[in-house]
């Protein structure tokens, strides 16, 4: 029985091999479209600032209504639109993450890390270490790339990267609501590290306040939390229902409700 079960068609690592390498040459097809694509953007932006310098427009007006136009030309958020122009503008100085970007090398993600990250380094810190930045990306996501970026720019120039990152730090940080689905809205908030691990500690904290029979999932414990963290609340109350349960707690009467009905 179990011989019949492993045993592999002679040809199967062959057709796996094939597909592995179909996959290749789709991604690598992939990277190349989205780098015309972006090429394509920033031509529509140059495009429309050109018409406003030749017949007296306002150029900055030129500029929001041509990443207008991408967005909507490409099914995207304007924000998305925005950075995609910016990130082609920022590759005129990041010479090897261009070509590489351009021959299908690196994905979208990956270079608009690289992008973003360098938008402030100057060009001696990019001629420095673009290539160092360019071995990491090969064997690394966005995230972590992000993080071996700062800690190849510092090894080269703390000084320029503490600035820099110090500066982004005060830019920045925001919180923000956005609209979802089925009535639900979500909450994002961009900090520092540090602020980051102390919010998720604290909401952690807090969600552990309810004994092991609260029939709530973690994520909707955490929402919770989150919640009472913004009315200044120190616990949550039980949802075990039971008379006795061991984690006894005093409903907090000092929340204020929210008036306005959401539409």
């Amino acid at each position: 029985m179990f011989e019949e079960l492993l045993e592999v068609p002679p040809d199967a690592f062959d057709r796996v091999d094939a597909a592995l390498a179909c996959l290749e040459e789709h991604r690598v097809e992939a990277n190349r479209a989205a780098y015309r694509l972006m090429r394509a953007a920033t031509g529509v932006w140059e495009h429309r600032l050109g018409i406003a310098a030749d017949t007296g427009g306002d150029g900055l007006i030129a500029a929001q209504s041509a990443v207008a136009e991408i967005a909507v030309a490409l099914g995207i958020a304007q924000s998305s639109a925005d950075t995609l122009v910016s990130v082609d503008q920022q590759l005129a100085r990041l010479e090897l993450t261009r070509d590489a970007f351009a021959a299908g090398d690196l994905d979208y993600a990956t270079v608009r890390v690289i992008a973003t990250v360098l938008a402030d380094a100057n060009a001696a810190t990019v001629a420095a270490i673009e290539a160092d930045v360019l071995a990491a990306a090969a064997h690394l996501s966005p995230q972590p790339l992000r993080s071996a970026i700062w800690r190849i720019w510092m090894r080269h120039d703390p000084d320029e990267a503490h600035t820099v990152r110090a500066a982004k730090h005060r830019s920045d940080r925001t919180a923000y609501t956005r609209r979802g689905t089925n009535g639900m809205t979500w909450l994002t908030a961009c900090l520092t590290d540090l602020e980051g691990a102390e919010a998720d500690q604290l909401i952690s904290e807090l969600a552990a306040t309810v004994c092991a029979a609260d029939p709530r999932p973690v994520k909707e414990l955490r929402a919770d939390a989150l919640m009472a963290l913004l009315h200044g609340e120190s616990h949550l109350l039980c949802h075990c229902g039971r008379e006795q349960c061991p984690k006894t707690q005093i409903q907090n009467l000092n929340r204020h409700g929210f008036s306005a009905a959401p539409v």
